[in-house]
């Protein structure tokens, strides 16, 4: 059987007997996440072959000639994969065609060797934009797999399975313990018939030496990404070798929970991740020491780490959104002879800025290092 729940906005309401082939009737869903639409039906036909028709009956009979619109579509019948069960419509009225975006993106199933902090947080990530039955999770300690599976609701597995069947394979391990995962795979990569794409966040090994350790010249994804991912919140640099532009495309919608993704030479990605990869952990030591300073004031812990974090996440809208230089908007917060001022001169006495520079380059000649071994 097929079942589809057909929703539209700024559309005239019609009869359900001119959206729907002859005989199935439309039901109106009371459902509180279709409020926002106009009218929402649901569409339940026990002929598969029905549910081709559905397409052109909704163009012929429901779209209105005039107006855009927006259709969701929710299916599961031989016209979807199983991997592929939402789709959305976009409807275009000035060149009359659609396009179809699949919920779950790229490929059919999703694979991911190694589930520590930076794996857990894509796989967090790649769960709200994939169906998280097509996610498989395969780990060094099976108890982390399994505890991560358990919270995001997918699979738990083998490396070789995850090798041999996935379609995209993140290898989240650390650079130092990539040879040693990749090397007893070989021979399951190579005898793979069909295209799969490897997906590596090993700081400093580049895409030819991922290529190398897994023993062929394999579709490769690199990506820079880090820990607030996990919340959508994440700055995720990328290059690629040998994928097409469809897959790169649908590889961002899959990541786009992550947050923002940034396409780079891969001549720049150990540098770029040197700011925004390691970059959380020296905020997160500025958000610490703040509270100190606030705790040192009088303030409770919980309310000085509060006003810290927030002052940090507000004053980074204010550089991304406004598009000021920072040293604008420090000035703007220094009123002549005020507090902050005399902050800003004791920072600088203790050569804050210079500190940060060098952690940055501390950490990328550390990177190249690692690409060398």
């Amino acid at each position: 059987s097929a079942r589809f729940v057909v929703c539209a906005t700024r559309m005239p309401i019609l009869s359900g007997q001119s959206l729907f082939p002859q005989g199935s009737l439309p039901v109106p869903l009371p459902r509180a996440e279709f409020s926002n639409f106009h009218r929402s039906y649901l569409y339940d036909t026990a002929d598969r072959r029905d549910s081709a028709s559905i397409f052109s009956n909704i163009f012929m009979n429901f779209l209105c000639p005039t107006a855009g619109c927006f259709l969701f579509i929710s299916g599961k019948d031989g016209l979807f994969s199983p991997a592929a069960e939402t789709k959305y419509l976009i409807f275009c009225p000035a060149v009359l065609k659609w396009k179809a975006e699949r919920k779950v993106s790229m490929r059919k199933t999703i694979g991911f060797l190694g589930c520590g902090n930076m794996g857990g947080a894509i796989a967090r990530a790649v769960c709200k934009a994939a169906d998280p039955q097509s996610v498989w999770l395969a780990n060094r300690t099976p108890a982390k797999a399994e505890a991560l599976a358990a919270e995001l609701g997918c699979n738990t597995t083998s490396n070789d399975e995850v090798a041999g069947r996935c379609d995209l394979i993140f290898l989240a391990v650390k650079p130092q313990m990539m040879e040693e995962l990749l090397a007893p795979l070989r021979f399951t990569l190579a005898e793979r018939p069909g295209r799969f794409v490897l997906c590596s966040m090993a700081a400093g090994l580049s895409i030819g030496r991922i290529q190398e350790m897994a023993g062929g010249d394999y579709p490769v994804i690199r990506i820079m990404p880090n820990t607030p991912a996990s919340v959508g919140a994440g700055m995720i640099q990328y290059c690629t070798s040998g994928v097409t532009a469809e897959e790169e495309a649908d590889f961002l919608r899959l990541m786009a929970p992550a947050g923002r993704l940034d396409a780079v030479p891969e001549a720049l990605i150990d540098a770029a991740s040197c700011v925004s990869g390691c970059g959380p952990a020296w905020v997160y030591q500025f958000i610490e020491a703040l509270a100190d300073g606030g705790v040192a004031c009088g303030l409770p812990r919980a309310k000085a780490q509060e006003y810290a974090a927030q002052m940090l996440l507000g004053s980074a809208r204010m550089v991304l959104e406004t598009g000021k230089h920072p040293g604008e908007l420090k000035d703007a917060v220094c009123s002549p002879g005020g507090s902050t001022i005399q902050g800003v001169r004791l920072l600088e006495e203790r050569a804050f800025r210079g500190a940060v520079t060098d952690a940055v380059l501390a950490a990328f000649e550390k990177t190249k290092d690692l690409g060398k071994k």
